[in-house]
């Protein structure tokens, strides 16, 4: 319960179509919370959980990026103050089966968000987002040397 706010959970496998549908609501809903975030921005910060949330999922995971491309398109200044919890969510995305679809929809969304932030804050921040999507291309990088270099413990080239 967030201050009146009933949260519960369903189970997913029983109903992936009601979480579908709660998904895209919730992202066409993006101006309304744009206008009544709540106080602190409760109900916003409750939306993108559960849009965040829903990434995990593979059949929800294409509706919950275009959710969270709108909502952050629609209330960036808003999410703004919660920019740490999105970049710790793309940091996570490697570790979800999620869609490229998705992930682009984060970083579009992310672009959004960044943009009404003061100009002196901007290095750290795009730092912060490259290192995101370069770490996992880097441990990818490494594996594929190692098969090519050392198969059956003798070094081969590819």
């Amino acid at each position: 319960d967030v201050t009146g706010v009933q949260t519960c959970a369903l189970p997913i496998w029983k109903h992936i179509c009601v979480r579908i549908s709660a998904v895209k609501f919730i992202g066409s809903m993006a101006v309304w919370f744009r206008k009544h975030p709540g106080e602190g921005g409760q109900y916003l910060l409750a939306a993108m959980t559960f849009l965040a949330n829903s990434l995990e999922f593979p059949e929800i995971s294409n509706p919950a990026g275009a959710a969270l491309l709108n909502m952050c398109q629609n209330c960036a200044e808003e999410i703004a103050p919660n920019l740490d919890s999105l970049l710790g969510l793309l940091e996570q995305m490697d570790r979800y089966n999620v869609s490229n679809d998705a992930v682009i929809g984060l970083l579009r969304g992310l672009g959004h968000v960044v943009g009404t932030l003061p100009r002196d804050k901007l290095q750290i921040v795009l730092k912060q987002i490259c290192h995101a999507q370069l770490v996992p291309l880097d441990a990818l990088a490494v594996v594929i040397f190692i098969k090519c270099h050392l198969i059956d413990g003798k070094q081969t080239l590819c």
